[in-house]
């Protein structure tokens, strides 16, 4: 699972950053080859400074589509029966490619205090969780907080014309 996330993040190195939900996509059929369940989510996402104390909005929980092709908002690929999730493309967020460390592949249960962004760990959460449920993710002096959508977020997303053009 690493190795194809690590893969697939160096080679979309330099590119733009609406390429989530084609990481997503081709990332959850390479595994589905591999016998392995995954799911495209729709996720917010909100970058705390544990440095400075600021907050980013970096997506929205809900997205749209811009000039009918560019997607306001964010997307994972889950993987429920294990309880983890991959974001190959966490470098696009402002500051997280200085950083080097590549993709993000980590599990359900470091929740987030939504005041301070400090992270507590609630085990290993298995099956698909549900929306609304927030993701720790710590890099450095940042810790993103990833926010799943309802069904609907990830619908906008999987039924548009530029996604689903290109399903076959």
């Amino acid at each position: 699972m690493v190795l194809l996330t690590v893969t697939w993040a160096d080679a979309q190195s330099g590119q733009s950053a609406h390429h989530c939900v084609d990481s997503c996509r081709t990332l959850g059929y390479a595994l589905g080859h591999l016998g392995v369940a995954t799911e495209l989510r729709a996720a917010g996402v909100v970058m705390h400074h544990q440095r400075t104390g600021m907050t980013t909005s970096c997506a929205p929980v809900m997205p749209s589509w811009r000039n009918r092709n560019e997607l306001d908002g964010h997307c994972l690929l889950t993987i429920p029966d294990q309880g983890r999730y991959i974001d190959a493309t966490i470098e696009q967020f402002p500051g997280m490619s200085q950083l080097r460390a590549g993709p993000a592949v980590g599990r359900f249960g470091a929740l987030p205090d939504p005041t301070t962004g400090e992270i507590s760990d609630v085990g290993d959460l298995m099956g698909r969780p549900p929306a609304g449920t927030s993701i720790a993710l710590p890099r450095g002096d940042r810790v993103l907080v990833y926010t799943l959508s309802p069904d609907a977020g990830s619908k906008v997303i999987t039924e548009h014309p530029t996604v689903t053009t290109f399903a076959a």
